[in-house]
């Protein structure tokens, strides 16, 4: 995620784009810029073949644990809530 900040109209006009590596640190610099009047836009800027390739994979990944638990033990490991797919992929060799 990347910050977006346009400085003010009284100063010299620039765009300063800051790679934000924290929540806290993004909240803060959020909050920072907004009580010095900077005009913020927020931009998810990644790659669209990145999403694609990982929808890709999640998909596989899918499959591969309703082939080995079946429609009932599906149904349990769904309800459990978020995945690590990425882990699962590399433990089962999908790439």
């Amino acid at each position: 995620m990347e910050l977006v900040y346009n400085a003010p109209l009284d100063l010299k006009p620039q765009s300063l784009i800051l790679k934000i590596k924290s929540t806290k640190q993004f909240w803060w610099r959020f909050n920072h810029l907004k009580r010095n009047g900077g005009e913020i836009t927020v931009t998810d800027r990644t790659p669209e073949m990145d999403v694609k390739e990982f929808n890709r994979i999640e998909l596989l990944v899918n499959k591969r644990v309703r082939w080995e638990i079946g429609s009932e033990g599906m149904e349990i490991w769904n309800a459990c809530g978020v995945k690590d797919i990425p882990t699962l992929a590399k433990a089962y060799g999908i790439k």
